[in-house]
C-alpha cells in the first residue's frame, strides 16, 4: 500500500513566534554540544556517546517490559548515527529521556534492533525541543513517539517526568501518552520536523508531540495504525506539510490536538480508507483558533467500498480562507467506490469561510453518505467574488449528503456565499437546513451567486431547503431556490418559517423561487410562514 498525496495546512505569523525564536537559539549553539549524547548516571553508568554510536541495554534500567535510557544530552548529527539495541526478548518499550536542559538535534538515522525477533516500540522523551531535520531516519520496529514534553503516562496512572533525577518513577505498565505541566511552571520546548519524513512500519502508530509542533516540507505518514499530533500550544503546518493515515477499515484514525492551530501554502491533513469497512477518519480538537489558508485541506476519504472515516472538527474559533495551486482551501470528505462519512464542524464562537473557500462533502458512489452539520454562534461566508460554499454534492448513483448549518447568533452569507445542496447523477440530492435568529444575505452584483439552494442538475430530485429565522434579509441578488435544470429529475421543495421577511433587490434578482429550466421534472413547491412584517 502506497502512503496517498499530502493536504493542505493553514497559519499565521504570531502562533509560531516561538518556534521561529527556538530555532535562532539553538543556531547560535556551538555545534559539538548538539552532537552529543552523555548519558546521565540516573538509569545506568555515565558514557558520552559520539559518531555511529550505540546505546545497548546494559546503559539503561529495566522495569517490567520497559528499558529506561536516561541522558543528560541526547542528538545525532550529520554523519551520525545512533543504535539502541536490546538482548532482552521481553522487552516491548525503549524510552530516552533527556534531562539537561538542550534541545536533542536529530539529523543522522536513528535504529532500534532487538533481540530475539520482538518489536519494541521507541518513545523519546525531552522536555527542551526536539529538531527532525534533512538527514534523519527512523527504523525501529514497532511504534516511534517523540515528545518535546515534560512526562510519559503510563496504562496504571503513573507517570515519568523528564526532569527526575533517578529512574524510580519509571514503571512496569506501558506507556501510554505524553504530558505536559501547566505552561508558566514549565512549559515544554517545540517539535519541529523539517525536511524530513516519519514513516514507521506498517501497523505501527506515530505519535508527535511537544509545547509547538511545526511542521514544514515534511511527510508524517501511517498504514494501518494511528497518526497524532498534540501540541500544547500552537501546531503549525506550513508549505510541503503532508499528514497522512491510511488503512483497510478501521484503526488509522489521525489526530489533531491543540491549542491553536494554522495550516498554509497546500499542507494537507488526511485520512484514507482502503477497506470495505468504515475508516477512522479525522479527529480536529483545537481549544482556541483553527486558521486554514491559501490551499490547505484536511480531509478524508475512502477508495473502496468502505465508508470514508468521519471528520470531526471542534475549535474555539474557524478561518477558512482563499485557494491553493490545487485547489480552495477547506474541509472535505469524499467517496469514490464507498460513501464519503460525517462532517461534523462544532465551533464555539465564530466560522469563517472566505474567498472561494469550502466546507463539503462529495459522493461519487453508489452508497448513502454521511450527513454534514456545522454549528457555531456566529456564521460569515463572504465569497468576495468567488463561490465560497457550505455543500453536499452527488455525481454518482448515491445520494448527496443532508447539510444542516445552524448559527446560534447570525448567519451571514455576502459576494458569492452559499449554503448548497446537488445532484449531478440520477440519485437525489440530499436535504438543506438552515437555523439562525438572523439571517442576512447579500449578493455582490458580479454575477457570482449568493444564498442558500438546493438544486437537481441530473435525474435526481433536488433536496428539500428548510429555513428557520427570526430575521431572515435578502439583498442585491441574494436568493433562496430548489430548481431542476434540462433533465428529468424535479426540484425540492421550500420551506421558510420567519418571525420577519425583508427582501429588497438592486440590479439582480433577488427572492425566493423554484424554477423546472426546460425540464421533463416539476418546479418544487413554496411554503412561506411570516410572523410579522413582511417587507419588500
Amino acid at each position: 500500500m502506497r502512503h496517498p498525496p499530502p493536504a493542505p495546512a493553514a497559519g499565521t505569523t504570531a502562533i509560531g513566534a516561538a518556534v521561529l525564536a527556538f530555532l535562532a537559539t539553538l543556531a547560535a549553539t556551538p555545534q559539538p554540544a548538539r552532537a552529543a549524547a552523555v548519558t546521565d548516571g540516573s538509569a545506568g553508568a555515565v558514557q558520552t556517546l559520539a559518531g555511529r554510536f550505540t546505546v545497548p541495554q546494559t546503559l539503561g534500567t529495566v522495569r517490567g517490559a520497559n528499558l529506561l535510557h536516561s541522558f543528560a544530552r541526547f542528538g545525532i548529527d550529520k554523519g551520525e548515527a545512533a543504535t539502541f539495541t536490546t538482548q532482552d526478548p521481553g522487552l516491548r518499550h525503549v524510552i530516552a529521556r533527556v534531562t539537561g536542559g538542550q534541545a536533542s538535534v536529530l539529523e543522522g538515522p536513528l535504529q532500534l534492533q532487538a533481540a530475539g525477533g520482538a518489536s519494541p516500540d521507541f518513545w523519546l522523551l525531552n522536555p527542551s525541543g526536539v529538531v527532525v531535520g534533512a538527514g534523519a531516519h527512523f527504523d525501529v520496529p514497532a511504534g516511534l513517539h517523540l515528545g518535546a514534553a515534560n512526562t510519559i503516562r503510563f496504562a496504571d496512572g503513573s507517570r515519568l517526568d523528564a526532569s527526575a533525577g533517578d529512574a524510580s518513577s519509571l514503571s512496569v505498565a506501558a506507556p501510554e501518552s505524553f504530558g505536559f505541566l501547566a505552561a508558566p511552571a514549565a512549559p515544554a520546548g517545540p517539535l519541529v520536523v523539517r525536511d524530513a519524513a516519519l514513516l514507521p512500519a506498517f501497523g505501527a502508530p506515530l505519535t508527535v508531540a511537544g509545547g509547538e509542533l511545526r511542521i514544514e516540507r515534511a511527510q508524517l505518514a501511517t498504514l494501518a495504525a494511528p497518526l497524532h499530533l498534540q501540541a500544547q500550544g500552537a501546531l503549525v503546518l506550513g508549505a510541503g506539510a503532508e499528514l497522512a493515515a491510511s488503512g483497510v477499515g478501521p484503526g488509522a484514525l489521525l489526530r489533531l490536538e491543540a491549542g491553536q492551530a494554522s495550516a498554509m501554502q497546500g499542507a494537507t491533513a488526511s485520512a484514507w480508507n482502503y477497506g470495505s469497512r468504515p475508516g477512522s477518519g479525522l479527529q480536529v480538537d483545537v481549544s482556541g483558533a483553527l486558521v486554514l489558508s491559501e490551499g490547505a485541506n484536511l480531509a478524508s476519504y475512502t477508495m473502496a467500498d468502505g465508508m470514508a472515516g468521519p471528520l470531526r472538527v471542534n475549535a474555539g474559533s474557524l478561518t477558512l480562507s482563499g485557494r491553493g495551486a490545487n485547489g480552495p482551501t477547506g474541509l472535505l470528505t469524499m467517496g469514490q467506490a464507498g460513501a464519503p462519512g460525517e462532517l461534523a464542524v462544532r465551533v464555539a464562537d465564530a466560522l469563517q469561510i472566505l474567498g472561494g473557500a469550502s466546507i463539503g462533502s462529495s459522493n461519487r458512489s453508489g452508497a448513502v453518505p454521511g450527513p454534514l452539520s456545522v454549528q457555531a454562534r456566529r456564521v460569515f461566508i463572504d465569497g468576495q467574488g468567488a463561490p465560497t460554499t457550505i455543500s453536499g454534492l452527488s455525481g454518482g448513483g448515491g445520494p448527496a449528503a443532508s447539510v444542516e448549518v445552524q448559527a446560534g447568533e447570525q448567519l451571514t452569507l455576502r459576494d458569492g456565499g452559499q449554503i448548497a445542496g446537488a445532484t449531478l447523477g440520477g440519485a437525489d440530492a440530499g436535504s438543506v437546513t438552515v437555523r439562525s435568529p438572523r439571517i442576512e444575505m447579500q449578493g455582490g452584483g458580479n454575477g457570482v451567486v449568493t444564498g442558500i439552494y438546493a438544486n437537481a442538475l441530473g435525474a435526481g430530485r433536488g433536496g428539500a431547503l428548510v429555513i428557520e429565522a427570526e430575521a431572515l434579509t435578502l439583498l442585491d441578488g441574494a436568493r433562496i431556490s430548489t430548481s431542476t435544470n434540462h433533465e428529468q429529475g424535479s426540484a425540492g421543495r421550500i420551506g421558510i418559517d420567519a418571525g420577519q421577511l425583508r427582501i429588497e433587490g438592486h440590479g439582480a434578482a433577488t427572492g425566493i423561487d423554484s424554477y423546472a429550466y426546460g425540464a421533463a421534472g416539476n418546479a418544487g413547491s413554496v411554503e412561506l410562514q411570516v410572523r410579522g412584517a413582511l417587507t419588500l
